[in-house]
């Protein structure tokens, strides 16, 4: 779409107050018809005939805007008088359109380069962290913590858990013992070293 250039006193223009209500707006026709089409105020016999009428009225407001030179007589129809002093040429606005493509186009090129990288980013990050930081980071997202549980005092195999009597060394030593493997145990899952024995 282009856009024709009118001033606030074009309605006011001797030539249009000459000419008269009917064929000013034939004119006004006339400049849309060569901006929407690009032909640098070219209007062949054909088009006057569409915009002014075929009849004898049409004649004569064809007549009345040659008189008042806002129509020129051309070899194939009429030129808009001074048209490309005051509105774009062709050539122009083909300039501008093909910028703006251009423009349009590299700015696509942009964005879809940075949405790639983007998505190769997304898709590289698992790889550069341990599945013990996943396991963190989803226990993380869900309100949970992701912990090995630490077992309690195992009972000697010659003794019951109800023979026990509490306060004793061996008690103590028991407990160490446990606290130690799951110390271990918890380090070796935040590590990924599972694979690895407990105890060296």
């Amino acid at each position: 779409m282009t856009w024709i250039k009118l001033d606030d006193a074009f309605d006011q223009h001797p030539k249009l107050l000459e000419v008269g209500p009917v064929a000013a707006w034939v004119f006004v026709r006339s400049l849309c018809y060569s901006g929407r089409n690009l032909t640098d105020g070219l209007i062949t016999r054909a088009v006057a005939r569409e915009l002014a009428g075929s009849s004898r009225q049409g004649q004569r407001v064809v007549s009345a805007l040659v008189a008042a030179r806002l129509w020129e007589i051309t070899t194939g129809g009429y030129a808009i008088h001074d048209f490309l002093e005051y509105q774009p040429s062709r050539a122009s606005v083909l300039a501008v359109r093909l910028t703006k493509a251009e423009a349009g186009r590299l700015g696509g090129l942009r964005t879809g380069a940075a949405r790639r990288s983007r998505l190769e980013a997304e898709h590289e990050a698992p790889a550069k962290h341990g599945a013990s930081d996943l396991l963190e980071a989803n226990g993380k997202a869900n309100g949970k913590q992701n912990r090995t549980p630490v077992p309690g005092p195992v009972p000697g195999p010659d003794r019951a858990p109800s023979s026990r009597r509490s306060g004793t060394k061996d008690d103590g030593a028991i407990h160490h013992i446990s606290v130690a493997l799951a110390q271990i145990a918890h380090r070796s899952a935040s590590t990924g070293d599972a694979d690895e024995p407990l105890i060296p």
